[in-house]
């Protein structure tokens, strides 16, 4: 199975392999080639916006360190952060010795930014704890929100998204392999409503791909689900602030959105507390709730929570 992901979907397929061909600074790079030529790691945070790599440098590591992948848990944040991973997996697998010829073990958190404060907090110890056989690694879409005591504990390092030509350049390399005839307009489409995530990127070219040929893209069906999200909201707030009863409408949209897995409400969270269009007002109950997402039981209705006290509270202005 796994070879049929890497030879069909173009994400595997031309993932890099190698540090250099990861976006780093050379100080970086040599930093973390010197670690796996040694087999000294230490526990790393990858930081950055989604399709930036972090998943692939932490699978470089395991590559270029283990000879038995055995030695890796593998978690995710979003969906395995109680107490009780902590206490059952995670040490479970780090409370045997290494197998084979490896000196160590390595439990790998991706989207480590939806873990809860009390995992954090019991976390601590577990790192001291192993630290002789045992190495976290740690990726994260919001530095922010990994607390500073974790933090100190790892060696951070940021994944910066590639520029506009080098994601063309990219794109176009891959559809010439791949021989497809493409237009350049087309490709282009794709690139703008979905940088700086390549591997969305990616996966969006090849699904438009028939025959040979790149299919004109339809707009409704590539914009983020975070984007939709995002203008649903701000014009449910705004129409609801004009007491316009057209923010049902919105909000009813919005109730159907929220159950789309693949949103990041903290990007969302923080690009509604950016936007310019909402009034300060409703600001103050969209940080909170972002504040508070880390622990909430599902994010969805989280999040409408939040849409339905900005509502009372605006009940309350008009």
């Amino acid at each position: 199975m796994g070879d049929f992901f890497e030879n069909n979907l173009w994400t595997e397929k031309y993932r890099p392999h190698e540090i250099d061909d990861m976006v780093l600074d050379e100080n970086a790079k040599k930093k973390l080639q010197i670690d796996i030529s040694n087999r000294k790691l230490n526990n790393y945070l990858f930081y950055g916006p989604p399709g930036t790599g972090k998943t692939t440098l932490a699978r470089i590591i395991f590559d270029k360190t283990l000879y038995d992948h055995d030695n890796v848990l593998m978690l995710n944040g979003s969906a395995e952060r109680t107490l009780d991973i902590l206490r059952n997996n995670i040490t479970n697998f780090l409370s045997t010795p290494p197998f084979g010829n490896d000196v160590m073990k390595i439990v790998f958190i991706d989207e480590a930014d939806y873990l809860t404060d009390n995992f954090f907090a019991a976390l601590r110890n577990f790192i001291e704890k192993y630290a002789s056989i045992g190495r976290f690694i740690f990726t994260c879409n919001h530095i922010n929100k990994i607390p500073a005591p974790i933090q100190s504990r790892f060696s951070r390092y940021e994944l910066k998204p590639l520029n506009d030509e080098k994601i063309r350049e990219l794109c176009y390399n891959v559809l010439n392999k791949e021989n497809i005839q493409y237009n350049k307009d087309d490709v282009n489409m794709i690139i703008n409503v979905r940088r700086p995530d390549i591997r969305s990127i990616l996966e969006l070219l090849q699904q438009n791909c028939f025959d040979g040929k790149l299919i004109t893209p339809d707009m409704n069906t590539i914009i983020r689900k975070e984007d939709q999200l995002i203008n649903l909201t701000v014009e449910m707030i705004i129409a609801k602030l004009n007491q316009n009863p057209s923010y049902l409408t919105f909000r009813q949209q919005i109730e159907s959105l929220i159950l789309d897995k693949d949103i990041d409400f903290t990007n969302v969270f923080l690009r509604l507390f950016n936007n310019d269009r909402l009034p300060p007002i409703s600001k103050i109950q969209i940080n909170k709730y972002c504040n508070q997402l880390n622990n909430a039981v599902s994010y969805p209705m989280h999040y409408m929570a939040c849409i339905y006290e900005i509502i009372e509270m605006t009940d309350s202005l008009n």
